[in-house]
């Protein structure tokens, strides 16, 4: 658990901190003829990275509700930079509905059996 923790803090720090691949990635490849060109940048950014990983751990629903706030976060931002929304937060936003229907799912027949 503590390492979930751990890489929750984490992504929640580059996510808040504008962290993104796109800033670092500087240097060059050079093919088998010798000439130079640019490496392709990453275009995904903290949040959707964070959103992913959280609708992919569950928590007990934390993560899945965590999961739909960073890729909508994501997404907002995406489209404040005129550029369209990452396939990662998509994804996290889809578990992130799934895990939330999941939590309802099991509220909803916990109520039922009592």
């Amino acid at each position: 658990m503590s390492h979930f923790v751990f890489f929750l803090v984490l992504f929640l720090i580059l996510g808040f901190t504008g962290f993104s691949t796109t800033k670092r990635r500087h240097n060059m490849n050079t093919d088998t003829l010798g000439s130079v060109s640019p490496v392709a940048a990453s275009k995904h950014d903290g949040f959707a990275i964070a959103s992913l990983v959280l609708g992919i751990c569950w928590v007990w629903g934390i993560g899945s509700i965590l999961a739909i706030i960073f890729a909508a976060v994501s997404n907002k931002q995406a489209k404040a930079a005129g550029r369209s929304s990452s396939g990662l937060a998509t994804a996290g936003l889809v578990l992130g509905i799934i895990g939330a229907a999941l939590i309802v799912l099991i509220i909803i027949v916990g109520a039922a059996t009592q």
